[in-house]
């Protein structure tokens, strides 16, 4: 059988194409470090701990923290669990400082969406409760006067 043929091989084809069509990576820089720093952003915009990821893709702590290390190669199902759990693409991953910064900056924006939101509702809640008090006043004042 042809080596390349084997899931591995399949494996390493994939992510070797990746690394050099999609992201420009040259093969003096060290894919494992890329990934490892995109998936350690990715962890600390969604301001998740080790312990919680770990918990998420099934894998211990230990082993999670060995992957924003770069110390295993990942493999290319883990690679896209991974890329599931964090909502991202593969590519995105595997992808450039610049790409990275352009997917933190969306994250960034989701999160501020989402607070802006919640602080939206909030002050709906609180117009509401006003209104009610508003009225409590006003039947209130009927019964005094």
């Amino acid at each position: 059988m042809n080596p390349t043929l084997t899931p591995q091989g399949v494996t390493l084809r994939i992510i070797n194409w990746f690394k050099t069509r999609i992201c420009g990576i040259s093969k003096k820089r060290k894919m494992g470090t890329v990934v490892s720093n995109n998936i350690k952003s990715l962890r600390r915009l969604n301001r998740w701990e080790q312990k919680y990821v770990a918990n998420r893709l099934n894998m211990s702590l230990c082993a999670y923290a060995k992957i924003e290390r770069g110390i295993p190669t990942l493999n290319f199902p883990r690679l896209l669990q991974i890329a599931d759990l964090f909502d991202v693409s593969v590519a995105q991953l595997l992808g450039s400082e610049d790409e990275r910064t352009s997917s933190e900056s969306f994250v960034l924006l989701q999160n501020k969406i989402k607070n802006l939101q919640q602080k939206e509702n909030y002050i709906i809640s609180l117009q509401q409760k006003i209104d009610e008090l508003l009225d409590e006043l006003g039947k209130k004042r009927l019964l005094v006067g």
